[in-house]
């Protein structure tokens, strides 16, 4: 009798364990902070260099230059795509397709410039990769 038992006990337990529910896998943090400017490739981050973006609002819109230059002697094409966000950070507008940009001369400024369709924009993120 205490062998059925024992064995009705293992199969209950064997059993059981099958239903355990089991936790859900959370994402992992991400250890960076959103940039303005982002590049999709890093040998075009290593070939430009960008100053701090320059902001105004106009009839509530947000208006946005970023300089930016070609730091080899060579020209190349960029492209690039906009993303605007509210005052909590969440996408209002955006990301767009992306946009045939300027032809970086080199060792020479140009400038990047967009502008928000809505009031609400409070921020942005420029993504830069080479023509295609």
């Amino acid at each position: 009798m205490n062998h059925k038992l024992f064995l009705l006990t293992l199969l209950i337990t064997a059993s059981l364990t099958g239903c355990a529910v089991r936790p859900p896998i959370a994402g992992r943090a991400d250890p960076y902070s959103r940039n303005q400017v982002n590049f999709a490739d890093p040998d075009l981050a290593n070939k430009t260099a960008v100053a701090p973006p320059m902001t105004e609002r106009k009839n509530g819109l947000l208006y946005v230059t970023v300089p930016v230059r070609s730091s080899v002697n060579r020209d190349f094409h960029v492209d690039y795509r906009i993303t605007f966000f509210n005052e909590n950070g969440v996408p209002i507008e955006g990301p767009t397709l992306w946009t045939s940009g300027p032809t970086l001369t080199a060792n020479t400024p140009s400038y990047i410039q967009f502008n928000s369709l809505t009031a609400n924009a409070a921020d942005f993120q420029l993504d830069l990769r080479y023509a295609q």
